[in-house]
């Protein structure tokens, strides 16, 4: 299969050698030349096929069962753990939740429920160092913030609260949650997205080992449909430079995979 995959260097170079058809040797060396760019010539092969990265953070008994959802299947459950948290760490009382978040309906969430209808995810990013790495992306003059330290719709939920109880909403929410990329296959938009473009400036900028920029990496979305959970998922915890694999579940065969990785756990 001809896809791309930027998991890291060596896994962008080896996928965008196969999807142009030359060997890894010759694609890594023109890629140090100061005509690199010229790789970039139009009309560039499409892949047919792209893995991407979703950054968030999750709890221990996350599984993604039901595949990875989109922020409006989702929120109800995010919901509900933030009420949990708030009652079990005494941040605040049931009857002082139940007021606050009917101070919500508006201000903070009627704005995001209003953007769902047009952008409700999952997303997900094609360079894994982008999440990694920390970089801020500026493709459309948005910042984008490291979605692994906090998810957007917990940041802005937990936004329309009172200062002292959203910093111990937050708080508890980052102690009982670590760090994650989940990792996925789709067919979606390829044709839209210059995908190989994208993929080879990442690796001519990695193989220099300057600053990953916006020009190396582009953003994925699902617009509201969820991505089904098809072949397997595997649990990696990253500690330090070891990977422990500690869960694996073959599901059924299909051209869809979930991989997922957790980033400096902080309660295993």
């Amino acid at each position: 299969m001809k896809e791309i995959n930027c998991s890291n260097l060596k896994s962008t170079i080896d996928s965008a050698a196969n999807v142009l058809n030359i060997s890894s040797c010759k694609l890594k060396s023109q890629l140090k030349k100061d005509d690199w760019q010229n790789l970039l010539t139009e009309p560039l092969p499409t892949p047919e096929s792209v893995i991407w990265f979703h950054a968030t953070r999750i709890s221990r008994s996350t599984d993604y069962r039901e595949g990875l959802l989109p922020t409006s299947q989702i929120k109800k459950k995010l919901h509900e753990i933030l009420h949990q948290l708030a009652i079990n760490e005494k941040i605040c009382s049931e009857s002082k939740w139940n007021s606050l978040v009917n101070d919500l309906s508006s201000t903070e969430i009627s704005w995001k429920n209003s953007l769902l209808k047009s952008d409700d995810g999952p997303h997900g990013f094609l360079v894994r160092d982008v999440i990694i790495d920390n970089v801020i992306i500026d493709n459309d003059k948005l910042s984008i913030m490291d979605y692994t330290d906090m998810p957007e719709y917990v940041r802005i939920f937990c936004n329309g609260f009172p200062k002292n109880i959203r910093k111990k909403l937050l708080s508890a929410y980052k102690n009982n949650t670590n760090r994650a990329i989940v990792s996925f296959r789709s067919k979606h938009l390829i044709k839209k997205i210059k995908i190989l473009k994208y993929a080879l400036t990442y690796a001519h900028i990695k193989i220099l080992k300057k600053k990953l920029d916006e020009k190396c990496n582009c953003g994925f979305s699902r617009e509201g449909k969820k991505i089904e959970k098809k072949i397997y998922l595997i649990l990696n915890i990253l500690r330090r430079m070891w990977i422990m694999q500690i869960f694996f579940c073959k599901i059924a065969k299909s051209n869809s995979f979930f991989s997922l990785f957790s980033l400096n756990p902080q309660n295993l």
